[in-house]
Protein backbone atom coordinates (compact mmCIF):
# COMPACT_ATOMS: atom_id res chain seq x y z
CA UNK A 1 0.00 0.00 0.00
CA UNK A 2 3.03 2.05 1.27
CA UNK A 3 4.27 1.83 -2.61
CA UNK A 4 0.79 2.97 -4.44
CA UNK A 5 0.63 6.19 -2.17
CA UNK A 6 4.28 6.79 -2.89
CA UNK A 7 3.92 6.21 -6.50
CA UNK A 8 0.58 8.67 -6.51
CA UNK A 9 1.88 11.44 -4.61
CA UNK A 10 5.19 11.30 -6.91
CA UNK A 11 2.80 11.97 -10.15
CA UNK A 12 0.44 14.03 -8.37
CA UNK A 13 3.63 16.76 -7.44
CA UNK A 14 5.60 15.99 -10.83
CA UNK A 15 2.79 16.78 -12.92
CA UNK A 16 1.47 19.34 -10.63
CA UNK A 17 4.89 21.31 -10.78
CA UNK A 18 5.62 20.19 -14.67
CA UNK A 19 2.27 22.43 -15.49
CA UNK A 20 2.77 24.90 -13.41
CA UNK A 21 6.15 25.89 -14.95
CA UNK A 22 4.89 25.89 -18.59
CA UNK A 23 1.92 28.03 -17.32
CA UNK A 24 3.62 30.50 -15.53
CA UNK A 25 6.18 30.98 -18.39
CA UNK A 26 3.52 30.53 -20.87
CA UNK A 27 2.40 33.94 -19.16
CA UNK A 28 5.65 35.94 -19.43
CA UNK A 29 6.59 34.81 -23.45
CA UNK A 30 6.41 37.71 -26.06
CA UNK A 31 3.83 37.16 -28.99
CA UNK A 32 6.86 35.36 -30.77
CA UNK A 33 7.43 32.97 -28.64
CA UNK A 34 4.12 32.49 -28.13
CA UNK A 35 3.92 31.13 -31.30
CA UNK A 36 6.64 28.72 -31.06
CA UNK A 37 4.99 27.01 -27.87
CA UNK A 38 2.58 24.08 -27.42
CA UNK A 39 -0.72 24.17 -28.90
CA UNK A 40 -3.09 23.83 -25.65
CA UNK A 41 -3.58 20.39 -26.64
CA UNK A 42 -0.08 19.68 -27.09
CA UNK A 43 0.86 21.35 -23.86
CA UNK A 44 -1.44 19.21 -21.71
CA UNK A 45 -0.37 16.00 -23.35
CA UNK A 46 3.24 16.34 -23.03
CA UNK A 47 3.38 16.43 -19.50
CA UNK A 48 1.87 13.63 -18.91
CA UNK A 49 3.36 11.17 -21.98
CA UNK A 50 6.93 12.82 -20.99
CA UNK A 51 7.43 13.90 -17.66
CA UNK A 52 10.10 16.14 -16.86
CA UNK A 53 11.33 15.62 -20.37
CA UNK A 54 9.46 18.43 -21.74
CA UNK A 55 10.79 21.30 -19.97
CA UNK A 56 14.02 21.43 -21.90
CA UNK A 57 11.68 20.71 -25.08
CA UNK A 58 9.31 23.51 -24.21
CA UNK A 59 12.18 25.96 -23.29
CA UNK A 60 14.34 25.40 -26.17
CA UNK A 61 11.41 25.65 -28.04
CA UNK A 62 9.81 28.67 -27.63
CA UNK A 63 13.39 30.36 -26.90
CA UNK A 64 15.91 28.79 -29.58
CA UNK A 65 19.10 29.06 -27.96
CA UNK A 66 21.02 27.40 -25.63
CA UNK A 67 20.01 29.52 -21.75
CA UNK A 68 16.81 28.86 -23.06
CA UNK A 69 17.53 25.18 -23.26
CA UNK A 70 19.75 25.12 -19.96
CA UNK A 71 16.84 27.08 -17.95
CA UNK A 72 14.98 23.83 -18.85
CA UNK A 73 16.94 21.52 -17.85
CA UNK A 74 17.10 23.24 -14.72
CA UNK A 75 13.63 23.12 -13.86
CA UNK A 76 13.53 19.48 -14.89
CA UNK A 77 16.56 18.54 -12.44
CA UNK A 78 14.86 20.83 -9.75
CA UNK A 79 11.65 18.94 -10.03
CA UNK A 80 13.29 15.50 -10.08
CA UNK A 81 15.00 16.53 -7.00
CA UNK A 82 11.93 17.46 -5.53
CA UNK A 83 10.01 13.87 -6.08
CA UNK A 84 13.11 12.27 -5.16
CA UNK A 85 13.04 14.25 -1.60
CA UNK A 86 9.13 13.27 -1.42
CA UNK A 87 9.60 9.39 -2.49
CA UNK A 88 12.60 9.88 0.21
CA UNK A 89 10.30 10.61 2.86
CA UNK A 90 7.65 8.67 1.85
CA UNK A 91 10.25 5.58 2.54
CA UNK A 92 11.80 7.19 6.00
CA UNK A 93 7.88 6.95 7.29
CA UNK A 94 6.70 3.60 6.01
CA UNK A 95 10.31 2.60 8.11
CA UNK A 96 8.75 4.09 11.30
CA UNK A 97 5.14 1.49 10.79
Amino acid sequence: MDEIFALVLSWAVTLGLIFAVLRRDERRLTAEQLGRAWPPSTRLMAPVYFGVFCLPVHFWKTRRSLGGLLVGLAWGVAITALDEAIDWGVDRLAWFR
